[in-house]
C-alpha cells in the first residue's frame, strides 16, 4: 500500500447558485436558521438535489428579498419616536 494523499471533494461551481454556508454568509443569518426557515416555508426558495445537498438561486433570492422591504407609514412622529403617534382623546 502507498500512502498517496486524497483529493478533497468539491462542491461543483455552480454560478448562479449558492450554498447554505454561502448564503447565510451574504445574508448575515446562520446556517442553523436557514434550516428553520426552510423547515417553516417562510425563506428564499431553494433547490434540493439528493438527500443532503441544498442550494439557493441567487436570482430567486433576489426575488425573495425584495418581497420583504418594509416601508415605514408616512407619519411624521412616527420618524421621530419610531412606533406611530397616539390617537387624540375625543371629549
Amino acid at each position: 500500500m502507498t500512502n498517496t494523499p486524497r483529493k478533497r471533494l468539491r462542491a461543483p461551481s455552480l454560478g448562479d447558485f449558492a450554498t447554505v454556508l454561502e448564503l447565510a454568509a451574504e445574508l448575515g443569518v446562520s446556517k442553523r436558521t436557514l434550516e428553520r426557515w426552510r423547515r417553516l416555508g417562510v425563506g428564499p426558495p431553494f433547490v434540493r438535489s439528493g438527500m443532503r445537498l441544498i442550494v439557493y438561486n441567487r436570482d430567486a433570492v433576489r426575488g425573495w428579498l425584495e418581497t420583504r422591504v418594509v416601508f415605514p407609514p408616512r407619519d411624521p412622529a412616527y420618524r421621530r419616536t419610531g412606533r406611530p403617534a397616539k390617537a387624540a382623546a375625543t371629549v
